[in-house]
């Protein structure tokens, strides 16, 4: 129950990022240029074109692939819950909590690989400093 709505983190995350690569029609030449056209009734959503056009799924898309495992490992554990909660199927809730486990692993082994990266970067840059460093004389 402590770990109910975890996925609002990482959904935030996605929601404020700045830019979304492919997004960028609105504030292109092409936008002001098509300005003098009359708008067109929308489109319904579909899955081959205009559904890959929203604007949240191009965020989903542009997503850091962490941010996205955290989403979904929070989304399946809340299902999980919701199932031992009663809420849910048992069935359903089960393949959950085995969804939810594979993505909690797999972020373990992502977030040992960064911290390797990131001590290597560090590492570079004490040698790099202590290599261009002379102690002052005395």
């Amino acid at each position: 129950m402590l770990l109910l709505f975890d996925w609002l983190t990482p959904l935030s995350m996605i929601l404020a990022q700045k830019h979304v690569p492919y997004a960028s029609l609105d504030s292109s030449f092409l936008a002001h240029s098509l300005a003098d056209i009359p708008p067109k009734k929308p489109a319904p959503l579909s899955f081959t074109g205009s559904l890959l056009s929203h604007p949240f799924f191009q965020a989903l898309l542009a997503a850091p692939p962490p941010v996205l495992l955290d989403l979904v490992n929070g989304l399946s554990d809340d299902i999980s819950t919701l199932s031992k909660l009663g809420l849910m199927g048992p069935k359903t809730g089960a393949r959950a909590a085995r969804f939810a486990d594979w993505c909690w692993f797999f972020g373990t082994l992502v977030g040992l690989v960064q911290n390797g990266i990131e001590l290597s970067i560090v590492e570079g840059q004490q040698r790099q400093g202590n290599e261009t460093w002379t102690p002052p004389p005395s």
